[in-house]
C-alpha cells in the first residue's frame, strides 16, 4: 500500500513533459494545448521551463531565520502582554487609591463626629483644628491618587 502511494506521489511530482501549443482560430480567440491544431493553422510551440526549488542547505537556512524571527517575534509579543496586564493592574490600583481617598475626604466633610483609634485601641475624637488638618491632607491624598 505505501510503495503504490509513494508511486503515485512521484508521478505527480515529476514536471510535465509535453509540448504546448499556442495558436489563434479564425474567431481571434487564442488557444493553448498539448497537442497542435487538426486544421492547417500556424501554431506556435511554447517551451516551459521548470524552476529548481534551490538547495536543501538554502531551505534550512530559510527555515532557521524564519524561526528565529518567530521566536522574537512571539517574546516580543509575551512582554507587551506583560507590561499591558502590569499597567492595568497599576490602574486599577490607583482608581481604588482614589476613591478610597474620596470616601475619606467624603467622610471627614460631612460634619459628624470624626475619630481615630489610638495605640491603646481607644476612640480618640479629633477637634475641629484636628479634623481642618486631615481634610488638607485627604484632599492631597484625593489630588494625587485621582489626578
Amino acid at each position: 500500500m505505501r510503495i503504490s502511494i509513494l508511486i503515485s506521489v512521484l508521478l505527480f511530482a515529476m514536471p510535465s513533459l509535453a509540448q504546448v501549443y499556442k495558436w489563434v482560430d479564425d474567431n481571434g480567440q487564442t488557444h493553448f494545448s498539448q497537442f497542435p491544431p487538426n486544421e492547417s493553422k500556424e501554431a506556435e510551440q511554447i517551451n516551459i521551463t521548470v524552476g529548481t526549488s534551490g538547495s536543501a542547505e538554502e531551505a534550512k537556512k530559510r527555515l532557521r531565520e524564519q524561526r528565529e524571527s518567530l521566536l522574537k517575534d512571539s517574546i516580543e509579543r509575551g512582554l507587551d502582554e506583560e507590561e499591558k496586564m502590569r499597567a492595568r493592574a497599576e490602574a486599577e490600583d490607583q482608581q481604588k487609591r482614589c476613591e478610597q481617598a474620596r470616601e475619606q475626604l467624603t467622610t471627614l466633610q460631612t460634619g459628624g463626629r470624626v475619630f481615630t483609634t489610638n495605640e491603646a485601641g481607644e476612640r480618640e475624637y479629633l477637634d475641629d483644628q484636628k479634623r481642618q488638618d486631615m481634610i488638607k491632607k485627604t484632599q492631597a491624598r484625593v489630588n494625587e491618587a485621582c489626578n
